[in-house]
Parts: structure tokens; C-alpha cells; sequence
């Protein structure tokens, strides 16, 4: 189909089966135009006729063209000055009339040179067809290659422009493009071409990497660079991305030197710190709580705090546990710390919530809570042993009472009988003859200064026990032989107070190696208490054995009133007494018992009471085995 050219640009070619065709003729274009819409009708074919003198206007390029002069020589021209354009073109001239030089026209640059006649035949319309796709064809693929240049050149600009640098790299390391940012990365000036065909050593294995270069200034930059593949021209290629994190990695290793810093601050602690956010779940904790805890920090990141602080996290303020102190600082409180292996541990805890603006509000990371711990275990057992100081303060001080009103009876009693008789005796009250009277009174005399002296020396030698200067005069000690002694001396008071004395230790008993003194004391004082409390008509009995580990044990039992379980730690005190009514005491200042078992403790044995009130009392003293002396043969 033919359109008119009237009125229609040359540029305007919107239709893709659309073709420009130029006409140049001197007569009728009629016929021509019916030949012409004959050879191409599968095309709008946009036909403007101009004369041969009209070829100096502005044809555009590309454009096919049809000669049909009457004139040979003018033909020819026409030909010519379409040809010679750098733009020109494909032309078909038709040859004029007669007999003419056709191998001139071809010569001037003609695609075809055809007759009127076979214009008309299907190899002219063919030929013409051909001749105008030709023209159709270059002016399409002009148009791409200006397309495409211009695309390159718009990539160009946009990779120049782009803030990272960008690389194509071939497999072996070839450098195919560079835009200007990479090459103002990796070479002295931006300047064009300065990569592209050179190879470049940066690694392409691997997603990120972090490389140093040297700028055109000679400072070594960090480069941030990451590779991915993809196609180019038609070539498996790496495109590299770099990107210059100098000043990101400076503010990053500042970042990381003030955390290093903090960490050691935190680290050197003497008092926990545990992070925890607003869940509760722990999210740090520094070197002292781990030691505290006995856990390690990976093992309780992520858990809840309530698995390492009873009763988990939360400021005072807000548990209820007495509000902030009044210089605006957390409470501490009290708390246990579980530790590893199930122990728990005092501490005291102040818990700060700190508000993160920037979270999302409501979720976990909106609030971070900091927790200091402050081991308390020293300070409790301070406590406990200040509690402990006093309540033994306090009864010594009730014992230094009763032992002072139990030794203002003990002492004024016999010194009263020593001063009264002794006037007596002094002023003759019974006259001169009186004389057995008066030896009497001496012997009650002389009998309460012995237990006046007695007490004294009670006194004296639990002073020396405490104050750690009574030692020790070893020697070898018959048992069986000390027992008698012992008898002896108490016998005149169990008799008088109808209490039988039984001896049942045996005569192969072996000898101990210890001090004769302190034994006799021991055996002495208790037999005194055993006579003392068993009341008349009782027994007292007094055994021995050695045990199966070698030791050596002696029992001195008695039937009297016995004592109550809860007494006899008090008996064992000094001054201590089982019966606080005075008067029910018997007499003594309460040092007995004390004595005896620091003397037992001295030669590295033991004293204790077995005893339950109406079953009377068994007293063991028990000397270790490397203090028993065996007969030569028994040793081994």
C-alpha cells in the first residue's frame, strides 16, 4: 500500500512493516506507482517523488530509492548523487528507453538496473522487493547499533556514577571492565582503560572478603568485596563488587577496642553483672558471675534468669522489694544465687530496667535489665560468727555470774569454818582443858582449807587449760593401780553416803603412756561427781577395755538421777550446771567435768556422756590406740 506523501515526515516511521521509498522521475508516476505497489504489497510504503534537480534536499538515511529519467546521462547522475552519500541507500534505476549504456548506471552505484518491462515481470517485483527489504534492514539495524551504543554509553555513565567499585573478571583472573570507581580503588588515577585487559589479584573464591589496597595516595584502604557469577558477551565472568570500608573499618575497630575495653572493665569486677532483656532471659554475664556461679556463659545464655537468681530479675522499684534507694540508685535486696550443682549462694542484687527507645515497643527488646550480684557469703558468716562471739559472750558472762554466786557460797563456806573455828581454838571459848574439843576443830579447819584449796586449783588449772600453758609430764600409767588409788580417796564419802564402789578393771589391762597427774584428775573428779550425785544406797563402778581399733576405754557409771540430753552440752561448759535451782546444787564450782575433757582432749582423746534422766550416767573417756602400751606379745 502506497501512502501519499503529502504532509508526511520522513522521520515518522512508528509502523514496523512500514518503508520510505524515494521516487525520482520526470514524467507520470502513475504506472510507477501501480508497479511499485504490484512488487511490494505486504508493505505501507511511503513514496515521495521529487525531480532529478531536487536531489539536494535532505534525504534520510538508509532511504532505497527509484530512478526512472527519460534521460541516460541524467539517470546516471541521479544515481550518482544518491550513491555518494555516506547514508545512502540501495537504488534501482530504470533504464531509459532505446539502447542505452546500462553498465553505466551500474557503474555509478546502481543495486539493480531494470527495464520498464521487467518491472512489470515477477523477477522485477522480486528484485524490487529485495532491493527495498536491503534498504529496510540496514535502517534497522543502524537504529540498533545506535540503540545499542547509546546503552553502552548509558551503562557506562550509570557504572561511573555508582559509588561501588565494579569488576568483570574472567575465570583466569582478566580483567574485562572497570568501571571508574574500581579503578580509582585499585590504581593511581580513574582513568579509562587503566584494568580492563590486565589481571587483577583479588580473590574470587568465596561470597565477602575483606582486602587492602593501596589508593593513589599511597593509603592502604579496606575494601569490602564480594563476587557473584553471570554471563558476559556470552563468557562465564565474576562480577566483583568492591567497596571502600576504611573508614567503617575504623569506626568499627574503635567500636570493638571500646568493647574490649568494657569487657575488661566488666571482666575485673569483684561483683557479678548479669544482661538480661525484658523477658528475662539472659543475654551476658561477666567473669565475676561466672565465678560465683560456677556455670560458664554459654551455659546460660538464653535461659531464664530465674535459673541462676531465685526468683529471676526485675527491679526492686517494680517487684516489690522497697522501691529505690533516696539517692535515685536501684535497692539492693536480698537474693540467693543457684549455683552450679544445686548450692545456693547469698547475695545481695540491685536490678536496673534500662529503656531502649529505638526497639520495637513491647517486645523483648525494649528494655534491657542489668543486674550487679554481690557475694554476701563472707559478711554472712561474719555475722554468723559475730552471733555466735556474743551468744558465747552472753554465757560466759551468765556462767561468770553463776560461778561467782556459786563461788561466794563455795568459798565463804569453808573460809566461815576456818575463821570460826580457828577463833574458837585462838580464844580457848571452852577453857584450857578442853583440849580434845579444840583438835577437833582443827581437823574441820585443816578439812575446809584442803576444799578451799581445791577449788582454787580448779580454778588455776582451767585457767592454764584455756590459756594453753598446762603441759604435759608423760610416764607410763597403770590403770588398775590408779583406779584404787582413787577409791581410796573417795571412799570415806561413798561410805559415809551407803554408795557401793565396784572395780571391775582388769588386771591384764595394758599400761598407757600419758601424764600420771592429769589421768588421776580425770579419774578423780569423776568419780567425786559420780559419789556426789548418786544418791544412798546407789553404786558407782568404774571398768575398762580396749577396743577393736587398739584404743582404750574407760567407764565410769553410776545409778543416780542421770542427766537430760538437752544439760549436758551445759555440763560440759565451765561453771555450767545441770540444775539451776540453787537449792538443789550440790557442791563444787562446776570445773570438773571441763577439765577432765580438755585433759582428755590434750593426750589426743575424747570425753562424752551417755546418761537419761532416772538411768543414771555413764561417762567414757577414750585414749587413743598410739597411747596404749601392749605386752611384747601381743605386738606384732
Amino acid at each position: 500500500m502506497i501512502c501519499s506523501d503529502a504532509g508526511l515526515p520522513w522521520a515518522g516511521r512508528e509502523l514496523a512493516n512500514s518503508v520510505d521509498l524515494l521516487l525520482v522521475c520526470d514524467g507520470s508516476t502513475e504506472d510507477l506507482r501501480r508497479r511499485i505497489e504490484a512488487a511490494l504489497p505486504d508493505l505501507m510504503v511511503r513514496l515521495r517523488v521529487v525531480g532529478a534537480d531536487s536531489l539536494g534536499h535532505l534525504i534520510p538515511p538508509n532511504t532505497a530509492a527509484i530512478v526512472a529519467l527519460e534521460d541516460l546521462d541524467a539517470t546516471v547522475l541521479a544515481v550518482e548523487r544518491l550513491t555518494a552519500r555516506p547514508t545512502a541507500g540501495p537504488v534501482v534505476a530504470l533504464a531509459p528507453a532505446g539502447d542505452g549504456d546500462l553498465a553505466a548506471i551500474e557503474r555509478a552505484g546502481a543495486a539493480e538496473v531494470l527495464t520498464r518491462d521487467e518491472l512489470n515481470g515477477r523477477v522485477g517485483c522480486r528484485l524490487l522487493g529485495r532491493v527495498v527489504a536491503d534498504a529496510q534492514w540496514i535502517d534497522r539495524l543502524d537504529e540498533w547499533k545506535t540503540i545499542a551504543r547509546e546503552a553502552s554509553q548509558r551503562f557506562d555513565e550509570l557504572m561511573d556514577r555508582h559509588a561501588d567499585g565494579i569488576l568483570v573478571i574472567d575465570p583466569t583472573g582478566l580483567c574485562l571492565y572497570a568501571n571508574a570507581a574500581a579503578r580509582a580503588l585499585l590504581t593511581a588515577d580513574a582513568g579509562a582503560g587503566e584494568l580492563a585487559g590486565q589481571m587483577v589479584g583479588i580473590p574470587l573464591a568465596g561470597e565477602d572478603t575483606l582486602v587492602d589496597a593501596a589508593g593513589a595516595d599511597g593509603t592502604l584502604r579496606a575494601l569490602s568485596l564480594r563476587t557473584t557469577e553471570m554471563t558476559w558477551k556470552g563468557r562465564p565472568v565474576r562480577l566483583a563488587t568492591l567497596r571502600d570500608i576504611t573508614g567503617h573499618a575504623a569506626v568499627a575497630a574503635q567500636a570493638r577496642q571500646a568493647q574490649n575495653r568494657l569487657a575488661a572493665v566488666l571482666d575485673t569486677m569483684a561483683e557479678g553483672l548479669i544482661v538480661a532483656d525484658g523477658n528475662g532471659t539472659i543475654c551476658a554475664l561477666n567473669a565475676a558471675a561466672e565465678r560465683m556461679s560456677g556455670y560458664a556463659a554459654a551455659d546460660l545464655i538464653g535461659s531464664p534468669a530465674d535459673r541462676l537468681v531465685a526468683g529471676g530479675l526485675e527491679p526492686a522499684d517494680a517487684g516489690g522489694g522497697g522501691g529505690a534507694a533516696a539517692d535515685g540508685h536501684p535497692a539492693w535486696q536480698e537474693a540467693e544465687l543457684r549455683c552450679k550443682g544445686g548450692s545456693l549462694v547469698p547475695v545481695q542484687l540491685a536490678t536496673t530496667a534500662v529503656e531502649e527507645p529505638d526497639a520495637p515497643a513491647g517486645s523483648p527488646q525494649a528494655r534491657t535489665l542489668l543486674a550487679v550480684l554481690y557475694d554476701v557469703r563472707d559478711r554472712k558468716q561474719a555475722e554468723a560468727s559475730i552471733l555466735a562471739a556474743k551468744a558465747q559472750a552472753d554465757v560466759a558472762n551468765r556462767t561468770k555470774s553463776e560461778f561467782l554466786a556459786n563461788m561466794s557460797h563455795e568459798l565463804r563456806t569453808p573460809l566461815n569454818a576456818i575463821i570460826g573455828f580457828a577463833e574458837l581454838i585462838r580464844d580457848q571459848a571452852f577453857g584450857p582443858d578442853a583440849v580434845h574439843r579444840y583438835a577437833d576443830y582443827g581437823k574441820i579447819v585443816f578439812d575446809s582449807g584442803q576444799h578451799l584449796l581445791q577449788l582454787i586449783n580448779d580454778v588455776l588449772d582451767m585457767s592454764r587449760i584455756e590459756a594453753g600453758s598446762y603441759a604435759l609430764n608423760e610416764s607410763t600409767v597403770r590403770i588398775g593401780q590408779m583406779v584404787r588409788n582413787c577409791f581410796v580417796m573417795v571412799g570415806m564419802r561413798a561410805r559415809s553416803a551407803m554408795i557401793t564402789l565396784v572395780d571391775d578393771v582388769p588386771d591384764t589391762l595394758p599400761e598407757l603412756r600419758a601424764d600420771a597427774r592429769a589421768v588421776k584428775r580425770v579419774l578423780q573428779n569423776l568419780l567425786s561427781n559420780a559419789v556426789k550425785f548418786t544418791p544412798a544406797g546407789g553404786q558407782v563402778s568404774v571398768g575398762a577395755i580396749v577396743e577393736a581399733d587398739g584404743s582404750l576405754r574407760i567407764t565410769i557409771a553410776d545409778t543416780g538421777p542421770g542427766i537430760a540430753d538437752d544439760a549436758i552440752p551445759l555440763v560440759m561448759t565451765p561453771f555450767g550446771r545441770a540444775q539451776r535451782n540453787p537449792s538443789r546444787m550440790r557442791g563444787g564450782a562446776g570445773l570438773g567435768l571441763p577439765i577432765s575433757a580438755n585433759l582428755m582432749q590434750m593426750h589426743g582423746g575424747r570425753l562424752h556422756i551417755e546418761s537419761a534422766l532416772g538411768e543414771g550416767t555413764k561417762v567414757h573417756c577414750h585414749f587413743p590406740a598410739e597411747r596404749v602400751i601392749q605386752p611384747l606379745w601381743r605386738r606384732p
